[in-house]
């Protein structure tokens, strides 16, 4: 089921923090980055994101995250994650 998340309470942004750690280290080391940028973002930061976060749960867990800006007549994705566990399915 996709649900809006309240990324502003602290325990909703750690499971967001979690998808994003654990799907950009693998996007990272496929393109073999080292410093790559949305690794460095800190709960903090999702925590007073302006932007929405939606996401996906199955059984239980945070499987996927959406992060969108709307705007008038469009909507940007601002990110898009899966976690690694729930690849392929």
């Amino acid at each position: 089921m996709i649900n809006k998340l309240e990324n502003s309470k602290r325990e909703v942004a750690r499971q967001i923090f979690d998808v994003f750690q654990s799907s950009y280290q693998i996007e990272a080391d496929l393109i073999g980055a080292e410093n790559f940028p949305p690794l460095s973002r800190s709960i903090e930061a999702i925590e007073n994101a302006d932007t929405l976060f939606y996401g996906f749960v199955e059984r239980g867990c945070l499987a996927g995250v959406i992060e969108i800006t709307p705007n008038a007549q469009y909507l940007d994705i601002d990110s898009l994650t899966v976690d690694p566990r729930f690849f392929k399915k």
